[in-house]
């Protein structure tokens, strides 16, 4: 079965690049696999992109970190653009902070033989949820009712990355 063109079955995909080889394949020719840029990753610099657009020429390359003080000190920048601007940087810092969390559960899921489809289904749903974090953080959290929502899409990622050691953990255990 495919799922926009990627095989949910295939072993690996939840890692997001190249084939690597596999015990049962080391006598197999290697397969190659489109380059895919990790999903987990592009999620969380599209926050970080969003805050660097919606603050046009306050900006700095050359000082990046610096986004939130300058945001902070201009007064003719809309405070709602402001607001949404803190807080994409806040949405890119959060998804850092759990990426390897999440990263070493997908290795783990994947290292320990966990069924492909599983560890490719909990991973697609953490990328979903941290999607959905995002857009509800940076643009509907105008409105503070959706933060419980961008509260429960965060739990619900950690409970994926969760999933993915406890199965890991329970593979290893009854191997």
């Amino acid at each position: 079965m495919s799922f926009l063109g990627l095989d949910i079955a295939q072993k690996g995909l939840s890692l997001y690049t190249v084939s690597y080889p596999s015990p049962e394949a080391s006598s197999a020719p290697p397969r190659s696999r489109w380059r895919q840029v990790p999903a987990a990753v592009a999620s969380i610099m599209a926050a970080h992109t969003y805050a660097s657009i919606a603050s046009g020429k306050l900006y700095d390359v050359a000082n990046p970190r610096k986004l939130n003080d300058v945001v902070a000190a201009d007064e003719k920048l809309n405070k709602i653009i402001k607001a949404r601007i803190f807080r994409a940087e806040a949405a890119a810092a959060n998804g850092f902070e759990t990426l390897g969390l999440y990263a070493a559960g997908v290795v783990a899921a994947n290292v320990a033989g966990v069924d492909p489809r599983f560890v490719n289904t909990i991973s697609f749903s953490y990328i979903g949820l941290r999607i959905l974090y995002n857009i509800v953080y940076i643009r509907l959290q105008d409105n503070r009712n959706w933060a419980p929502v961008r509260s429960l899409s965060w739990i619900l990622s950690i409970a994926c990355t969760f999933t993915l050691y406890f199965t890991a953990a329970s593979k290893f255990a009854s191997a």
